[in-house]
């Protein structure tokens, strides 16, 4: 089960890391949008996003 929930946490930071690539989080509500349909939380996409930008 831990190698399912592990692929799928990096699925998860892989999709947040193309929509970042391609411009997708300068949109408004894009956080909230991802965050409803990855099932995480606005907080973990932040996360995501501050580890791509290097902060």
């Amino acid at each position: 089960m831990s190698n399912i929930l592990h692929l799928i946490k990096k699925l998860q930071k892989a999709i947040i890391t193309h929509l970042y690539d391609n411009g997708f989080f300068e949109l408004k509500d894009a956080v909230m949008f991802v965050s409803d349909n990855l099932n995480l939380t606005k907080y973990a996409i932040y996360k995501h996003l501050r580890e791509l930008k290097g902060e």
